[in-house]
């Protein structure tokens, strides 16, 4: 497993909790209302969604009285400023830019095994760990786009997976020789949010 600096560890656990606050608070809120009109939320549901996703987006949904299934939006507001730092990572590096956990995009040049991406996002998808209740410690979403010139844009939503899940991903990138790598947020999901 790789190393990675203490520093982008802590940022990265705080980028986490901050979504990981709004997550629980639009469940609480959910069930809150819930509770008046006797239907329930379901934590941790499945969606099919596109068909660049390697699975399942898992997320959480509020199902009424009348059967009715409605997903719970989680509104995030804030997220950590971060300078722009390189890290290297044995003969790759990492260039890690302001994150948010919900909307992470992760470049990797050259292309990594998708058999390895795969695998990956079975593990924290099914298996999960869960830390928070009632989150299951899952990645809710990933797909990947290939680029000219040899790399690929990874597009996922962390869910309420932990930072370890992360990491798993950057070192199989590494390990399946990727040699540059840029974590970062696309401006649009840093458009809805301030620093916190």
């Amino acid at each position: 497993m790789l190393e990675l600096d203490d520093d982008l560890l802590d940022h990265l656990a705080t980028v986490r909790g901050q979504y990981i606050w709004c997550f629980l608070d639009a469940i609480a809120q959910a069930q809150a209302r819930t509770e008046h009109e006797a239907g329930r939320v379901l934590v941790e549901g499945t969606l099919r969604t596109d068909d660049r996703a390697l699975g399942h987006l898992i997320d959480i949904f509020e199902v009424g009285v009348d059967g009715k299934v409605q997903p719970i939006h989680v509104i995030h507001r804030s997220f950590s400023p971060w300078r722009e730092v390189s890290y290297p990572l044995g003969l790759a590096t990492l260039l890690v830019s302001e994150v948010v956990w919900f909307a992470v995009e992760l470049v990797v040049e050259p292309t990594p095994d998708i058999a390895s991406l795969q695998a990956w996002f079975e593990h924290w998808q099914t298996d999960g760990f869960a830390v928070e209740h009632p989150l299951g410690g899952r990645v809710h979403f990933l797909a990947i786009e290939r680029r000219e010139g040899g790399s690929a844009a990874l597009a996922l939503d962390l869910g309420s997976a932990p930072v370890e899940a992360l990491r798993d991903l950057i070192d199989r990138c590494v390990e399946s020789g990727a040699r540059k790598l840029h974590l970062h947020s696309v401006p649009a999901a840093l458009a809805g949010t301030s620093p916190a």
